[in-house]
């Protein structure tokens, strides 16, 4: 009989600033529904922690960094395009 192996834990956040319209779950996965216009570009931040990692070691610690975060979202209102 192979032996169990301890529970890993992983969070997940995503910011953007769009309107959102949805969020669906699978048996796996989550899908965030967003609207832009086609042809704009967006700006989005994404990030993740394992309880296993260096940096974060529980769900406490994760939120606490992703709530001090800024996220820039006018970063394409200054880019040459």
């Amino acid at each position: 009989m192979p032996k169990s192996r301890p529970v890993s834990k992983h969070s997940l956040s995503v910011a953007f600033a769009m309107a959102l319209v949805e969020v669906r779950q699978d048996a796996d996965n989550y899908l965030v529904l967003i609207r832009a216009e086609s042809g704009k570009p967006f700006v989005y931040y994404t990030g993740a922690a394992w309880d296993k990692g260096r940096d974060f070691h529980d769900r406490a610690g994760w939120e606490v960094y992703v709530r001090e975060q800024k996220p820039d979202f006018g970063v394409l209102a200054t880019a040459d395009h």
